[in-house]
């Protein structure tokens, strides 16, 4: 059973249009997601190779980049608010001063494309919601 083409399929039921490629012991699927604040994010859906134990890691890449890096603390603070707040999506800055969101899920044989759809929805709301409280603190 591999869970990514699963996922794959379903996309193309939806007429969406991605792009693909391996890492590791991961699969990756890739879209860019147009959100209501008026910003497209390049999103990756991410499975391990593994039947058992699996995982779907799902990545929202290049949320924002900061430009001001004297407003890291301030944003720091806020970022550690905001994964206290949210229990399944986590925000953080990674090393090229880019927030990341992201959200994992483990993966069993009953897989269903729609819980992984429904998490990236729910992180794609996430987004659109804190970003402009972000774009004040930066």
């Amino acid at each position: 059973m591999n869970f990514a083409q699963i996922y794959k399929d379903y996309l193309r039921g939806y007429k969406v249009t991605f792009t693909e490629g391996e890492v590791d012991n991961l699969e990756l699927i890739s879209t860019s997601e147009p959100l209501d604040c008026g910003i497209t994010v390049r999103v990756t859906v991410s499975f391990t190779k593994s039947i058992s134990n699996a995982i779907a890691g799902i990545h929202v890449l290049d949320f924002i980049s900061i430009n001001n890096i004297s407003r890291k603390e301030a944003l720091y603070k806020y970022l550690n608010e905001l994964n206290l707040k949210h229990s399944f999506i986590k925000f953080v800055l990674d090393s090229n001063n880019k927030i990341i969101v992201f959200g994992i899920l483990p993966i069993n044989y009953s897989f269903e494309p729609e819980i992984v759809a429904r998490m990236l929805l729910s992180i794609l709301d996430a987004c659109n919601f804190e970003y402009p409280r972000i774009m004040n603190i930066i």
